[in-house]
């Protein structure tokens, strides 16, 4: 089978969407992995194909870098929406989007945001993390660290 040009495999295996107004996700219909990344073979190994657009259009990617999406969009290969950063960043950009499991999203957690503002507010002093703990089926230290923030 003829191998085909990166520019051939993006024509066959993108599809445009509207995602962010006036630029839209150019979306990999091709081989996707777990979490959705689209994957192709290329110089004889796998690779994410919204690394692969990132570095043929834009250059090379820094050691240790991530490319990360601004549309949110892990099948998205358009390079408009693609950012360089470190895990960190990634991970910064998650929160301030809402996407993080923290607090009530996290499918482990026994507390609500409300029952924590309680917490916090009636703070008593001597005996109210224990008190509290027995009440919420969680550790005394747990509600020191809630009390302490």
């Amino acid at each position: 089978m003829k191998s085909r040009t990166i520019d051939e495999l993006l024509a066959r295996c993108v599809q445009v969407e509207g995602r962010i107004p006036g630029s839209p996700c150019m979306v990999w219909t091709g081989c996707k992995n777990k979490k959705g990344y689209g994957i192709c073979f290329h110089r004889n190994r796998t690779m994410r194909v919204h690394r692969l657009a990132y570095s043929i259009v834009l250059g090379e990617i820094p050691d240790e870098m991530l490319v990360c999406h601004r549309c949110d969009n892990p099948s998205c290969v358009n390079v408009e929406h693609l950012f360089v950063g470190t895990n960190l960043d990634n991970l910064r950009d998650m929160v301030k989007k809402g996407r993080s499991t923290r607090g009530e999203r996290n499918h482990s957690a026994k507390l609500t945001e409300k029952q924590v503002q309680e917490i916090r507010v009636g703070y008593t002093g001597r005996g109210y993390a224990v008190a509290v703990a027995n009440k919420y089926g969680i550790s005394p230290g747990h509600v020191r660290e809630l009390i302490s923030g």
